[in-house]
């Protein structure tokens, strides 16, 4: 307060730039404005009365006293006197320390109840993820979380990023089964606990899918289907009927290799190599991106690997 021409000005001091630094990580941690201001001032300098602290946070004296209370009930502060009451603050590490661990504690328990709460409700939808790292990231999520059985179905080189991950799951008892294309199980036989299945026993590839798409089951609870390319897209979702129908597609794809593996003459003098009567019989139109050229004989080395069993 200042005289002018012989009024009485206010002068109201700014706040340094550090200090609304401070107030601003005080507001973040759940303190109001004034409590934010009170706090600091009692910081800044202590022992101080109500009407000291007043003046230092530039509040009404009434407001000070209410907020000193607030604090003093949030253990931020102390009195150390009686007439006048001054205050302290309480050891500001000690103190934020004690914050700390009872905002840890109520957000796991807050956690835990909400999770509880949203899970069933999490069952009905399907998730839609786009791009790698998205995917990437939910399937080592996914693989993470597996307490009785991980099912990959994948293209050549679509499991090198989590072969860490799936040997970490099988060491803690996880079943692990991979259904890979051509050479791709060759290449990771160095991991014995992880149970390799070449597509349909020899590795075959069948439609141009079969180079950008990956499926996988977890535990009969989660699902996921994905396709590489110039974006990467996929669907996640707990939904329990999505997850049935994916898991009776990797199941008959394991009888399928362990059929094909024992009676592959036998079915191809049926059916034709890699089973393309069949497969020319119920694929529909939409699906049909065959990697069988017009004369019945495969575009890559499939026919080979035929030959050779």
């Amino acid at each position: 307060m200042v005289r002018s021409n012989g009024k009485v000005v206010h002068v109201v001091a700014e706040t340094p730039p550090m200090s609304q630094e401070i107030l601003s990580s005080l507001r973040q941690l759940g303190f109001t404005d004034h409590e934010s201001r009170v706090y600091l001032a009692i910081c800044e300098c202590h022992p101080a009365t109500g009407y000291e602290i007043s003046k230092a946070a530039r509040l009404p004296r009434s407001n000070a006293y209410d907020v000193l209370k607030s604090l003093e009930s949030k253990g931020a502060v102390q009195p150390i006197s009686e007439e006048p009451v001054r205050y302290i603050p309480r050891d500001p590490e000690e103190y934020l320390l004690g914050v700390v661990d009872n905002t840890r504690k109520i957000c796991q328990e807050l956690s835990a109840v909400l999770k509880k709460k949203s899970d069933s409700n999490e069952q009905m939808y399907i998730w839609t993820l786009v791009g790698k790292k998205k995917i990437q990231n939910k399937i080592s999520k996914m693989i993470a979380g597996a307490k009785r059985h991980v099912w990959i179905k994948a293209f050549e080189g679509a499991v090198d990023t989590y072969l860490e991950d799936l040997k970490g799951a099988a060491d803690r008892g996880v079943e692990v089964m991979l259904i890979l294309y051509d050479d791709a199980a060759e290449k990771i036989e160095r991991y014995p606990e992880l149970i390799v299945i070449p597509h349909e026993s020899t590795g075959i590839k069948v439609t141009s899918l079969s180079n950008m798409k990956i499926s996988m089951s977890v535990d009969s609870t989660d699902m996921l289907v994905a396709v590489s390319g110039g974006e990467w897209e996929g669907s996640y979702s707990r939904n329990q009927s999505m997850v049935y129908v994916l898991e009776g597609y990797f199941l008959h794809e394991f009888y399928l290799a362990e059929i094909y593996g024992k009676h592959s003459k036998m079915l191809e003098k049926s059916f034709g190599p890699g089973l393309k009567h069949l497969r020319e019989r119920y694929m529909p139109p939409s699906r049909n991106q065959s990697l069988f050229s017009v004369d019945g004989v495969h575009s890559s080395n499939e026919q080979e690997k035929t030959e050779k069993r």
